[in-house]
């Protein structure tokens, strides 16, 4: 997939869940747990994903690689954005078996983005930004281990 065509999917993926994050507001308190469900579609729905479609393609940009495969970049999608939609869904509806199989989903996703970043390490052109790109796979392994 082209880096233009990815940052538009996953932007266009962020500004929904941030409209889905103010539209959660006018919900009773109970029903949206609190400030839990805005505050959930706002950082692991909206900024999730704009992160990791950026990421992406700053990780191909400054390592000079070409893009991962188009099925790679849809599947890292579907699951963050799933993983995150299906946590705020069964989170809302009390089930736990939901929510955990939403959160093994948003971070399957998350570290399909770590082996993109790593595999545009790794075909690397050139190691003159080596220090952001391993930046990058620490902090997809910071989320991995929190």
């Amino acid at each position: 997939m082209r880096p233009r065509a990815t940052t538009k999917l996953y932007m266009l993926a962020a500004r929904a869940w941030l409209t889905l994050a103010g539209l959660s507001l006018l919900l009773p308190e109970s029903d949206r747990v609190g400030v839990w469900l805005p505050l959930h579609l706002a950082m692991a729905g909206a900024v999730s994903t704009a992160i990791s479609g950026a990421m992406q393609n700053f990780a191909v940009a400054l390592t000079a690689t070409p893009a991962p495969p188009q099925p790679v970049v849809i599947t890292q999608f579907v699951l963050v954005t799933v993983g995150a939609g299906a946590i705020a869904l069964e989170r809302v509806l009390g089930h736990e078996l939901g929510v955990a199989v939403g959160g093994s989903l948003f971070l399957l996703g998350i570290a399909l983005l770590g082996w993109i970043v790593l595999r545009a390490q790794r075909r690397s052109l050139h190691r003159r930004h080596a220090l952001p790109i391993s930046m990058y796979a620490i902090a997809v392994a910071a989320l991995l281990v929190g």
